[in-house]
């Protein structure tokens, strides 16, 4: 279906939501469809000799060690407990899952954890699929 064609994710993206319409373009195609989108960026990313953010237009810069399983989706305090508790393992950074169905419950949580851990230690958010 792809052989062939021209690095071009935006198109391959727009070829492939045409050939699958009858499937509907959720759940497992879905799934199967964004794996695609990925390659395509990464060998284009690599056809070009550059890291895939900065393809993007981003900076790429080095991350904090952080526990990758971050801090699920859980309340405020109990987000506070297990931040404190990986900090007490030595990480100096800490994900924090969010995508609660209200965003005002999310911003609650973070603002709990900055305020538990001070401004020196980072916090990335992790949406977990759910934005998708």
């Amino acid at each position: 279906l792809l052989a062939g064609d021209e690095l071009l994710p935006i198109e391959i993206e727009r070829k492939l939501a045409q050939r699958f319409t009858l499937l509907g373009l959720a759940g497992l195609q879905r799934l199967a469809q964004s794996g695609i989108d990925m390659a395509v960026w990464d060998a284009l990313a690599r056809t070009r000799g550059l890291p895939l953010a900065r393809l993007l237009g981003g900076a790429p810069k080095p991350v904090k060690a952080y526990n990758s399983k971050g801090l699920g989706i859980m309340p405020a305090g109990a987000a506070v407990e297990e931040a404190h508790k990986l900090l007490a393992e030595g990480f100096q950074a800490a994900k924090i899952r969010v995508g609660r169905p209200d965003a005002r419950e999310d911003l609650a949580v973070v603002r709990a954890v900055r305020k538990a851990v001070g401004d020196q230690v980072t916090l990335m958010c992790d949406y977990n699929q759910a934005l998708t």
